[in-house]
């Protein structure tokens, strides 16, 4: 099997065809988003689209257990302690976003077969897909909260646009999703069960494709479509749905800190006392980042009616500026280094973040020109 971080390989399809797929190739740390990794896939991606017998495009991860676990936060902390937070922070996230603008602008069909763990930097790469596939292991979340970070990845615009702004929800918990959870919210298109891939696979290879893209899309859809009918999978049920009606309650707010408030509502709290997915969302919260909390609201606030581009420019400013107070190390050494999970927040909760220091996040930390403005 190849050591390269991104296994290429390109199927065969009908009619001189070919299918592109790229594979996250990092088993064991959950296939997370490296550097590496996004300097592989982004040229790869361009170079796919940019050739007229590609009528496909599949992105997966290796293994059982994820398609991609999030970003490599392990390697921007040791940047970040090195002294190289913002050039190298920088030149990570920047990477990272124009992979993600990319998948969301792409020409061509792009399925993503959303096995396992799909979280952060995975979501990323899912979210602009035009085919993206859940199965019944599937387990989303965006839970930057604990590591002092917050939804990025283009997270602060379509999280801005899902129903009943539940984005704020998923932005404030962490709080995993199933398959039935993501169909629910409009995050994912299809659901598959793991055992119809090869299904998939012999479908692409054996697709009369059109010429034009539009049409390559609508072959992939009935493709999807057929096989979803045929799934056979009991599905879980969508606590999201069992939900809705407190999150609506909680959601509707128009001030960041009612929102934050509601949610911690003793109230609210004590009928859910025999709720554990409630509580368990609203226990991430109590343990994450106030900091994050508040400019992860912030962020679908400002974005929500802004261009997917121009949230991409605010991301950029605020995730670097995310390494360069050190909240997102504090984090990461809590959780990942010295796993004592016990961070050292900037602020103890709500009622006590610094507003200078939450509003410092939406200045650009560049002299120069922003590095996304010919994104």
């Amino acid at each position: 099997m190849s050591d390269s971080p991104i296994r290429i390989e390109e199927w065969a399809g009908q009619q001189g065809c070919r299918i592109g797929v790229a594979c996250l190739n990092s088993e064991k740390s959950l296939n997370a988003l490296s550097l590496p990794m996004i300097e592989l896939l982004l040229p790869q991606l361009q170079a796919w689209q940019a050739d007229p017998q590609i009528a496909c495009v599949v992105l997966l991860g290796q293994g059982d257990k994820a398609f991609c676990a999030g970003g490599d936060i392990r390697a921007m902390y040791e940047q970040i302690r090195a002294g190289n937070a913002l050039t190298a922070c920088t030149h990570f996230f920047a990477l990272e976003y124009q992979l993600d603008y990319l998948i969301h602008t792409y020409a061509k069909p792009v399925l993503v077969w959303g096995k396992g763990i799909v979280m952060g930097g995975g979501i990323g790469l899912m979210a602009g897909a035009s085919h993206r596939v859940v199965t019944e292991t599937s387990k989303l979340a965006m839970p930057e909260i604990s590591i002092g970070l917050y939804p990025d990845v283009g997270g602060s615009w379509f999280l801005s646009r899902l129903p009943g702004k539940v984005g704020r929800f998923l932005a404030l918990t962490g709080v995993h999703l199933n398959a039935s959870d993501a169909r629910l919210l409009g995050m994912a298109d299809y659901q598959l069960a793991n055992g119809q891939w090869e299904h998939v696979k012999a479908g692409l290879c054996a697709q009369l494709w059109p010429a034009d893209e539009l049409g390559r899309k609508q072959c992939l859809t009935e493709l999807l479509s057929q096989l979803e009918a045929g799934s056979g999978v009991n599905w879980p049920v969508s606590p999201i749905e069992q939900h809705w009606s407190q999150l609506l309650k909680v959601c509707r707010g128009h001030d960041a800190s009612a929102v934050i408030r509601a949610l911690l509502d003793e109230p609210l709290l004590a009928a859910s006392e025999d709720d554990p997915w409630w509580l368990k969302a609203v226990g991430n919260l109590q343990r994450g980042s106030p900091m994050s909390a508040r400019l992860g609201l912030a962020m679908q606030a400002r974005c929500e009616h802004l261009s997917l581009r121009e949230a991409f420019q605010w991301e950029l400013v605020a995730s670097v500026r995310c390494c360069l107070s050190g909240e997102f190390a504090e984090g990461v050494r809590a959780l990942l280094v010295d796993k004592d999970n016990q961070p050292r927040w900037s602020a103890a909760n709500d009622a006590t973040v610094d507003e200078n220091a939450l509003a410092l996040h939406f200045v650009a930390p560049w002299s120069g020109p922003h590095p996304l403005q010919d994104l």
